[in-house]
């Protein structure tokens, strides 16, 4: 501890090391009078305080965001990892990376997302992620901000069962999506389409499949395409892990697509292992095959639809034709999947609509 002199009054400065950091940081304290032996002692209890109560560097955003990331490094797959990084650097930097967790608000965050340019949907996965932080966090004993487990999810301008809806496509909506690639002679995005509608498997699982995983009676699932790191890796979950039974309708497009896929592998001049890969013989781009998608869906069915979407319309498709809730989530490869069970409740609410537009004009008797 070191002391200076200013009008009348005496400042004394102490250095301390942060524990995490390692860097040197220091702390002052001003009493009146001159540097008495008797002020010294006071100014020494005070700086012992006031360092015992400076935030550590462990308790800062940017200290939690590292710990969580590396965290997850150990315990969740690369594309994970990717897909929570940029949404969480993004929250760093909107918060601050300087921030306090201890005095990091509810509002404070609220106020941040909202001077965001997005919509409430595109904020809700952020508060999702960024709460998943906080309570790892928690667990931890990095912090001990529980409210911060508590922020609410913000009101979106659809109601539940409108977004449900838009989660899957009508059967004449996939077929005017299906026409619309095959007179444009888009056949790869066609056959893809096609195969995702009939088998209801996940884009990576599709990209990631090898042509020997293709069977007669089976599709044998069990590796996934990760397109941020370039990987094939092991399935989404263990339930993932399956095998999806081939109906004849979808025996039926595999056979004509692997006919189209031999002439243009000869016309390319290439040989691949891969039961989907691009004219070079290498792993289809899923952003490409998503892209083209919500930019056809958009202009000829006025919605956005997704690689997921197709997966949904596959489960709403066997709903209508009476598969049970629970063999769809098998085939699908969910252990339990609420979005399944939503989109399960719409269409059989459609249904009965559609039974009773029957029933009103009917004469019994």
């Amino acid at each position: 501890m070191w002391s200076e002199a200013r009008d009348g009054k005496t400042r004394y400065i102490e250095r301390y090391t942060d524990f995490v950091t390692g860097k040197q940081r220091r702390v002052s304290v001003t009493l009146k009078g001159k540097d008495t032996p008797q002020n010294r002692r006071i100014a020494s209890d005070l700086l012992r305080l006031k360092i015992a109560k400076q935030p550590m560097q462990s308790d800062t955003l940017g200290a939690l965001y590292e710990s969580y990331i590396a965290y997850q490094t150990e315990t969740v797959k690369a594309s994970t990892i990717s897909r929570n990084k940029r949404a969480l650097a993004k929250m760093v930097d909107l918060l601050g990376k300087d921030a306090h967790l201890e005095r990091l608000t509810v509002g404070y965050v609220i106020n941040k997302l909202m001077s965001m340019d997005c919509s409430n949907i595109t904020r809700n996965e952020y508060i999702k992620r960024t709460k998943a932080m906080f309570n790892y966090g928690l667990t931890m004993g990095i912090h001990n901000n529980h409210a911060l487990s508590t922020i609410p999810y913000l009101p979106t301008p659809t109601t539940k069962k409108e977004r449900i809806a838009d989660k899957y496509l009508e059967p004449e909506e996939a077929t005017k999506l299906l026409d619309y690639f095959a007179s444009h002679n888009l056949w790869r995005w066609y056959h893809m389409t096609k195969i995702m509608l009939l088998s209801g498997l996940r884009s990576g699982e599709l990209i990631a499949l090898n042509d020997e995983d293709v069977g007669e009676k089976y599709i044998n699932v069990n590796k996934t395409y990760d397109p941020v790191n370039k990987v094939t890796t092991s399935t989404k979950t263990t339930t993932s892990t399956r095998q999806v039974f081939i109906q004849k309708d979808l025996a039926e497009e595999i056979r004509i697509y692997r006919m189209w896929r031999r002439e243009e592998n000869f016309r390319n001049g290439i040989s691949t292992p891969l039961f989907v890969s691009q004219r070079n013989g290498k792993h289809i781009h899923y952003y490409s095959f998503n892209k083209t998608l919500r930019e056809v869906s958009e202009s000829i069915l006025g919605r956005s639809v997704t690689t997921h979407t197709l997966r949904h319309t596959h489960a709403s498709l066997l709903l209508a034709n009476g598969i049970s809730i629970d063999e769809i989530s098998r085939r699908l490869g969910h252990a339990n999947s609420e979005v399944t069970r939503e989109v399960y409740l719409h269409v059989t609410e459609k249904l009965k609509e559609k039974d009773n537009e029957k029933l009103a004009d009917l004469k019994i008797i």
